[in-house]
Protein backbone atom coordinates (compact mmCIF):
# COMPACT_ATOMS: atom_id res chain seq x y z
CA UNK A 1 0.00 0.00 0.00
CA UNK A 2 2.61 2.33 0.43
CA UNK A 3 4.60 1.37 -3.17
CA UNK A 4 2.24 4.07 -4.93
CA UNK A 5 2.74 6.89 -2.89
CA UNK A 6 6.55 6.50 -2.77
CA UNK A 7 6.38 6.26 -6.16
CA UNK A 8 4.19 9.41 -6.51
CA UNK A 9 6.45 11.54 -3.89
CA UNK A 10 10.19 10.45 -6.56
CA UNK A 11 7.58 11.65 -9.32
CA UNK A 12 7.16 15.14 -7.42
CA UNK A 13 10.67 15.36 -6.52
CA UNK A 14 11.67 14.60 -10.55
CA UNK A 15 9.25 17.15 -11.30
CA UNK A 16 10.62 20.00 -9.15
CA UNK A 17 13.99 18.95 -10.05
CA UNK A 18 12.91 19.76 -13.80
CA UNK A 19 10.89 23.10 -12.75
CA UNK A 20 14.75 24.56 -11.00
CA UNK A 21 15.98 23.70 -14.11
CA UNK A 22 14.06 25.64 -16.23
CA UNK A 23 14.22 28.83 -13.64
CA UNK A 24 17.75 29.00 -13.20
CA UNK A 25 21.17 29.15 -14.66
CA UNK A 26 22.74 25.74 -15.79
CA UNK A 27 25.57 25.45 -13.07
CA UNK A 28 22.95 26.97 -10.08
CA UNK A 29 21.13 23.90 -11.50
CA UNK A 30 23.52 21.50 -10.89
CA UNK A 31 24.29 22.58 -7.73
CA UNK A 32 20.35 22.65 -6.40
CA UNK A 33 20.33 18.67 -8.45
CA UNK A 34 23.65 18.05 -6.41
CA UNK A 35 22.79 19.75 -3.03
CA UNK A 36 19.28 19.16 -2.60
CA UNK A 37 17.78 16.17 -3.31
CA UNK A 38 15.02 14.91 -5.10
CA UNK A 39 13.17 13.46 -2.24
CA UNK A 40 14.06 13.84 1.68
CA UNK A 41 12.56 12.02 4.02
CA UNK A 42 12.26 11.94 7.75
CA UNK A 43 11.93 8.57 10.14
CA UNK A 44 10.07 9.81 13.22
CA UNK A 45 11.43 8.16 16.43
CA UNK A 46 10.60 8.32 20.34
CA UNK A 47 7.08 9.16 21.86
CA UNK A 48 4.50 12.15 20.62
CA UNK A 49 6.43 15.20 22.00
CA UNK A 50 9.66 14.32 20.23
CA UNK A 51 7.72 13.24 17.07
CA UNK A 52 6.16 16.56 16.91
CA UNK A 53 9.51 18.98 17.45
CA UNK A 54 10.62 16.38 14.55
CA UNK A 55 7.49 16.77 12.49
CA UNK A 56 7.12 20.62 12.94
CA UNK A 57 10.92 20.83 11.63
CA UNK A 58 9.85 18.41 8.55
CA UNK A 59 7.28 21.45 7.84
CA UNK A 60 9.84 23.72 8.55
CA UNK A 61 12.37 22.35 5.78
CA UNK A 62 9.72 21.87 3.04
CA UNK A 63 8.19 25.30 3.10
CA UNK A 64 12.22 26.89 3.45
CA UNK A 65 13.81 24.80 1.08
CA UNK A 66 10.19 24.31 -1.27
CA UNK A 67 11.09 20.29 -1.94
CA UNK A 68 9.04 17.35 -1.49
CA UNK A 69 9.33 15.59 2.00
CA UNK A 70 8.18 12.53 3.10
CA UNK A 71 7.65 11.79 7.12
CA UNK A 72 7.46 8.17 8.10
CA UNK A 73 5.08 7.74 10.92
CA UNK A 74 6.10 4.26 12.39
CA UNK A 75 2.85 2.60 14.77
CA UNK A 76 5.58 0.56 17.13
CA UNK A 77 5.75 0.43 21.37
CA UNK A 78 6.94 4.42 21.78
CA UNK A 79 3.50 5.35 19.95
CA UNK A 80 1.17 3.20 19.10
CA UNK A 81 -1.10 4.84 17.64
CA UNK A 82 -2.04 6.66 14.12
CA UNK A 83 -1.27 10.36 13.86
CA UNK A 84 -5.05 10.88 12.51
CA UNK A 85 -5.99 9.72 15.67
CA UNK A 86 -3.82 12.68 17.66
CA UNK A 87 -3.95 15.46 15.42
CA UNK A 88 -5.08 17.01 12.07
CA UNK A 89 -1.91 18.13 9.50
CA UNK A 90 -2.07 21.18 7.49
CA UNK A 91 1.20 20.96 5.95
CA UNK A 92 2.78 19.99 2.52
CA UNK A 93 4.50 16.88 4.07
CA UNK A 94 3.59 13.83 2.75
CA UNK A 95 2.39 11.37 6.06
CA UNK A 96 3.42 7.64 5.57
CA UNK A 97 2.16 5.34 8.30
CA UNK A 98 4.28 2.36 8.95
CA UNK A 99 3.92 -0.70 11.23
CA UNK A 100 7.40 -2.16 11.97
CA UNK A 101 6.06 -5.29 13.46
CA UNK A 102 4.80 -6.08 10.63
CA UNK A 103 7.37 -8.11 8.54
CA UNK A 104 6.49 -6.23 4.95
CA UNK A 105 6.85 -2.86 6.38
CA UNK A 106 9.76 -3.85 8.74
CA UNK A 107 11.87 -5.18 5.58
CA UNK A 108 10.42 -1.99 3.44
CA UNK A 109 12.55 0.27 6.22
CA UNK A 110 15.02 -1.52 6.24
CA UNK A 111 15.59 -1.36 2.19
CA UNK A 112 15.09 2.20 2.87
CA UNK A 113 17.69 3.09 5.40
CA UNK A 114 19.98 1.33 3.38
CA UNK A 115 19.47 2.62 -0.19
CA UNK A 116 18.25 6.26 0.53
CA UNK A 117 21.54 6.92 2.63
CA UNK A 118 19.78 7.18 6.55
CA UNK A 119 21.30 9.48 8.86
CA UNK A 120 20.32 9.30 12.34
CA UNK A 121 20.47 12.42 14.45
CA UNK A 122 21.71 12.87 17.84
CA UNK A 123 18.87 12.77 20.36
CA UNK A 124 17.72 16.77 22.34
CA UNK A 125 20.78 18.37 20.30
CA UNK A 126 19.51 22.07 20.33
CA UNK A 127 18.87 24.24 17.47
CA UNK A 128 20.35 27.91 17.26
CA UNK A 129 17.85 29.81 16.11
CA UNK A 130 18.89 31.10 12.65
CA UNK A 131 21.31 28.40 11.99
CA UNK A 132 19.65 25.46 11.07
CA UNK A 133 20.79 21.64 10.61
CA UNK A 134 19.15 21.27 7.22
CA UNK A 135 22.04 22.46 5.30
CA UNK A 136 21.84 19.29 2.99
CA UNK A 137 25.73 18.01 2.69
CA UNK A 138 25.11 18.04 6.49
CA UNK A 139 22.74 14.42 5.84
CA UNK A 140 24.09 12.33 3.06
CA UNK A 141 27.43 12.59 0.70
CA UNK A 142 26.77 15.01 -1.85
CA UNK A 143 26.34 11.98 -4.62
CA UNK A 144 24.21 10.63 -3.10
CA UNK A 145 20.39 10.51 -4.69
CA UNK A 146 18.35 10.72 -1.69
CA UNK A 147 18.34 11.94 2.16
CA UNK A 148 16.23 9.85 4.70
CA UNK A 149 17.27 10.43 8.22
CA UNK A 150 16.21 9.15 11.42
CA UNK A 151 15.43 11.68 14.66
CA UNK A 152 13.18 12.29 17.56
CA UNK A 153 14.68 15.99 17.74
CA UNK A 154 14.72 19.30 15.86
CA UNK A 155 16.51 19.71 12.73
CA UNK A 156 15.40 22.90 11.37
CA UNK A 157 14.27 26.14 12.43
CA UNK A 158 10.69 26.23 12.99
CA UNK A 159 10.80 29.13 15.59
CA UNK A 160 9.09 31.48 13.25
CA UNK A 161 6.60 29.08 11.58
CA UNK A 162 3.32 28.31 13.16
CA UNK A 163 3.21 24.39 13.65
CA UNK A 164 1.41 22.34 11.73
CA UNK A 165 -0.77 20.24 13.40
CA UNK A 166 -3.68 20.43 15.62
CA UNK A 167 -5.31 18.25 17.96
CA UNK A 168 -8.30 16.06 17.29
CA UNK A 169 -11.37 18.25 18.56
CA UNK A 170 -11.88 15.19 21.31
CA UNK A 171 -8.45 15.35 22.49
CA UNK A 172 -8.40 19.28 22.52
CA UNK A 173 -11.71 19.37 24.51
CA UNK A 174 -10.08 16.75 27.64
CA UNK A 175 -7.00 19.39 27.60
CA UNK A 176 -8.71 22.29 27.86
CA UNK A 177 -11.17 21.22 30.22
CA UNK A 178 -7.70 19.71 32.59
CA UNK A 179 -6.36 22.92 32.03
CA UNK A 180 -9.36 24.92 33.20
CA UNK A 181 -9.74 22.50 36.68
CA UNK A 182 -5.58 23.07 36.93
CA UNK A 183 -5.71 27.11 36.86
CA UNK A 184 -8.70 27.57 38.92
CA UNK A 185 -7.14 27.52 42.08
CA UNK A 186 -4.29 29.75 41.55
CA UNK A 187 -2.69 32.73 39.47
CA UNK A 188 -0.07 30.99 38.20
CA UNK A 189 0.00 27.35 36.52
CA UNK A 190 3.36 25.49 35.95
CA UNK A 191 3.30 22.05 34.13
CA UNK A 192 5.82 19.44 35.81
CA UNK A 193 6.73 16.42 33.79
CA UNK A 194 8.67 13.15 35.73
CA UNK A 195 9.09 10.72 33.58
CA UNK A 196 10.13 7.30 34.79
CA UNK A 197 8.94 3.50 34.06
CA UNK A 198 11.16 2.74 31.19
CA UNK A 199 13.65 5.93 30.99
CA UNK A 200 16.59 4.82 32.54
CA UNK A 201 18.90 8.20 31.98
CA UNK A 202 15.91 10.41 33.25
CA UNK A 203 15.83 8.37 36.44
CA UNK A 204 19.34 8.17 36.76
CA UNK A 205 19.73 12.69 36.38
CA UNK A 206 16.34 14.05 37.02
CA UNK A 207 16.15 13.14 40.93
CA UNK A 208 12.69 13.99 42.62
CA UNK A 209 14.51 16.29 45.04
CA UNK A 210 15.75 18.86 42.31
CA UNK A 211 12.01 19.02 41.29
CA UNK A 212 10.53 19.45 44.70
CA UNK A 213 13.44 22.11 45.44
CA UNK A 214 12.58 23.98 42.26
CA UNK A 215 8.89 24.03 43.23
CA UNK A 216 9.21 25.16 46.86
CA UNK A 217 11.43 28.23 45.53
CA UNK A 218 8.80 29.29 43.21
CA UNK A 219 6.47 29.32 45.39
CA UNK A 220 8.72 31.38 47.97
CA UNK A 221 8.56 33.82 45.31
CA UNK A 222 4.82 33.79 44.22
CA UNK A 223 3.23 31.66 46.55
CA UNK A 224 -0.08 31.69 44.23
CA UNK A 225 1.47 29.39 41.75
CA UNK A 226 -0.12 25.83 41.24
CA UNK A 227 1.45 23.01 39.50
CA UNK A 228 0.06 20.42 37.46
CA UNK A 229 2.13 17.02 36.54
CA UNK A 230 2.63 14.67 34.61
CA UNK A 231 4.25 12.12 35.45
CA UNK A 232 3.81 7.77 34.35
CA UNK A 233 4.79 6.47 38.14
CA UNK A 234 1.82 6.90 40.64
CA UNK A 235 4.59 6.86 43.75
CA UNK A 236 6.13 10.28 42.02
CA UNK A 237 1.96 11.18 42.64
CA UNK A 238 2.12 10.31 46.13
CA UNK A 239 5.44 12.32 46.92
CA UNK A 240 4.90 15.49 45.54
CA UNK A 241 1.20 15.49 47.33
CA UNK A 242 3.22 14.87 50.41
CA UNK A 243 4.76 18.00 49.95
CA UNK A 244 2.22 20.43 47.86
CA UNK A 245 -1.15 19.05 49.02
CA UNK A 246 -4.00 20.81 47.43
CA UNK A 247 -1.58 22.86 45.61
CA UNK A 248 -0.73 20.09 43.44
CA UNK A 249 -3.30 18.99 40.31
CA UNK A 250 -2.61 15.71 38.17
CA UNK A 251 -4.46 12.95 35.98
CA UNK A 252 -4.01 9.39 35.84
CA UNK A 253 -3.58 8.31 32.38
CA UNK A 254 -6.24 7.71 30.22
CA UNK A 255 -5.01 4.30 29.27
CA UNK A 256 -5.89 2.87 32.38
CA UNK A 257 -9.72 1.43 32.21
CA UNK A 258 -12.39 2.83 34.42
CA UNK A 259 -12.93 -0.28 35.88
CA UNK A 260 -9.29 -0.82 37.23
CA UNK A 261 -8.36 2.48 38.43
CA UNK A 262 -9.18 1.53 41.67
CA UNK A 263 -7.05 -1.58 42.22
CA UNK A 264 -4.66 0.25 40.58
CA UNK A 265 -1.37 1.95 42.30
CA UNK A 266 -2.43 5.34 41.53
CA UNK A 267 -3.93 7.45 44.95
CA UNK A 268 -7.54 7.04 45.45
CA UNK A 269 -7.86 11.06 45.61
CA UNK A 270 -10.13 12.17 42.57
CA UNK A 271 -7.95 13.58 39.96
CA UNK A 272 -7.71 17.31 39.13
CA UNK A 273 -7.97 18.84 42.33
Amino acid sequence: SARPHVIALLASGIQHGLQVSTQTSTARCLRLITLMTLLFSVELQGGLANRLRALWSAHAFALRYQRPVLVIWPVCADLACPAASLFHLNSPLHLLQVHPARRADRWLLRLARWLLSSFRLGLNMPVIPGKPWADPPRFAPRWMPFQWIQTCAEFEDSTSIPAPFQPVPELQAVAMDRLASARAHGDWLIGIHVRRADHQLAMAHSQTAHFIQAMQTRLRDHPSTTFLLCTDDPAEVRRFERVFGDRLSWFPPACLPATSRSSSPWPNRSPGR
